[in-house]
């Protein structure tokens, strides 16, 4: 990791949910005339942002040691969200939001 931009946490438990629920997005999606992202997936939460490289040196010094993340967190909606990158950052704007049924609730 030499530069790094967004820090971000992988998910581990629900994966497969979370896999499932993006493919049905994304073909959903594709019918509507949006073109499928070339990335693979890869669950995560976002937390961060590197905004400047002042303290490079430290921040990787961090990020290598041994960092152990645990939680549990219930997705109980999507929020699509618009990304507008501009000088000063990004500005999101929600689109829409769905909320997510529990398989027992169906």
């Amino acid at each position: 990791m030499q530069n790094p931009r967004v820090l971000w946490v992988g998910v581990d438990a629900g994966r497969e949910h979370l896999a499932s629920l993006m493919s049905t997005v994304g073909e959903a999606m594709k019918m509507e005339g949006f073109a499928r992202d070339s990335k693979g997936f890869s669950p995560h939460l976002t937390i961060g942002r590197v905004r400047s490289l002042r303290n490079l040196k430290a921040l990787l010094a961090k990020l290598n040691s041994d960092i152990s993340v645990r939680g549990k967190m219930e997705v109980t909606k999507i929020q699509f969200t618009a990304s507008e990158l501009t000088t000063r950052g990004p500005i999101y704007s929600p689109i829409d939001v769905i909320p997510l049924h529990h398989p027992s609730e169906i």
